[in-house]
C-alpha cells in the first residue's frame, strides 16, 4: 500500500485542498489514489473542499469529518488545517 498525505493551511478552503492534494500527490509518486480520508476544521468551507477534490479526483472514494484539530506527521499538530 502506498500512502500520500498532506496538510495545508490557508485562508481559502479551495486553496488548502489544493494544497494538501499537491502534497499528498508526491507521496504516490504518480499513482492514482483509490480512497482518500480528508480531516479538516470545523469552520472550513466544506463545499469549496468537496469541490477541489473532486476537480483533481472526480472518481475517488472520499470520506471525511469536520476535526477540533489535525495532525499529520507532514505539518504536525494545527487547529486550521485540511
Amino acid at each position: 500500500m502506498r500512502v500520500g498525505i498532506g496538510q495545508a493551511e490557508a485562508l481559502d478552503s479551495a486553496d488548502a485542498m489544493r494544497q494538501a492534494l499537491a502534497m499528498a500527490a508526491a507521496g504516490l509518486e504518480g499513482e492514482t489514489p483509490g480512497a482518500a480520508i480528508v480531516f479538516t476544521h470545523v469552520d472550513a468551507d466544506h463545499a469549496a473542499l468537496l469541490g477541489a477534490f473532486a476537480d483533481v479526483h472526480p472518481e475517488t472514494p472520499l470520506i471525511g469529518c469536520s476535526t477540533a484539530g489535525e495532525y499529520a506527521s507532514s505539518g504536525g499538530f494545527s487547529e486550521d488545517s485540511v
